[in-house]
Order: C-alpha cells, then sequence, then structure tokens
C-alpha cells in the first residue's frame, strides 16, 4: 500500500504521523507525494508505525518477485517462522488508556504515597 493510501484510508495527518516516526512533516509529504524515498531507519520506522500495510517495497515501482527456481508451497508459511509485528499506533494507545484504566487505583494510590513519604534515598539527592 502507498504511504498516502495508508494516511487517507486512516484519516492520519501529515504531521501526526511525522510526530510517530520521528522525522518532519515536510519529509512526510515528500514520502507520500513519491518526490523522496526514505532512509532505510524510516522506511522500518514507517513499517512499525503502519502495521506493516506500507513496506519499503511500495516507495518502489517494483512488482513482487521469487528467486529463480523457487517452487511456491501449497501452504504458503510452512516451515517459515512468523515475525510478531508491534500493533498499530491505535491499537497501541487504545491498549494503554485500557491500562490506565485497570490500574486507575492503583496509580492512584501510588502517587499519594509519593507525595506523602517521598522517593527512597530523596534526601541523598544532589541535583
Amino acid at each position: 500500500m502507498k504511504l498516502a493510501d495508508y494516511l487517507a484510508a486512516t484519516r492520519t495527518t501529515h504531521a501526526a504521523f511525522a510526530g510517530q516516526i520521528g522525522v518532519s512533516q515536510a519529509a512526510v509529504s515528500r514520502y507520500a507525494g513519491g518526490r523522496r524515498v526514505p532512509e532505510p531507519e524510516h522506511m522500518t520506522r514507517i513499517a512499525a508505525a503502519t502495521g506493516g500495510a506500507v513496506t519499503a517495497n511500495d516507495f518502489y515501482a517494483l512488482e513482487p518477485q521469487q528467486p529463480p527456481g523457487f517452487a511456491e508451497s501449497a501452504e504458503p508459511m510452512a516451515g517459515r517462522r512468523r515475525i510478531a509485528v508491534k500493533p498499530a499506533t491505535a491499537d497501541r494507545e487504545a491498549a494503554a488508556a485500557r491500562w490506565r484504566a485497570e490500574n486507575a487505583e492503583a496509580i492512584r494510590s501510588f502517587n499519594e504515597h509519593i507525595e506523602r513519604d517521598g522517593v527512597f534515598g530523596e534526601e541523598w539527592r544532589s541535583w
């Protein structure tokens, strides 16, 4: 999937996506418009942020090809290791919100403890 199509489908702004992958909004605009190909490090971040929907191959006009002598098995993943991919940002944010809700009482209690008793070793800190 092209980056521009992904951003449109998920209604993600260039600025928001830039923040997710650690580049400028202008860079995302160039990537999405096909005016610039991301560096390998940024391609990795893009693939992770999109949950694999946008890959490095999507920045090139290449068709997937099989190596010479490659025979496709009846079961495409037979004998291959599966790679775990981090969930998309929206999924991570939803999971974080659920965790905060489930642990709200413990967080409140801990914060009260710190306010009342301070942090261990605080009296020895010099900064």
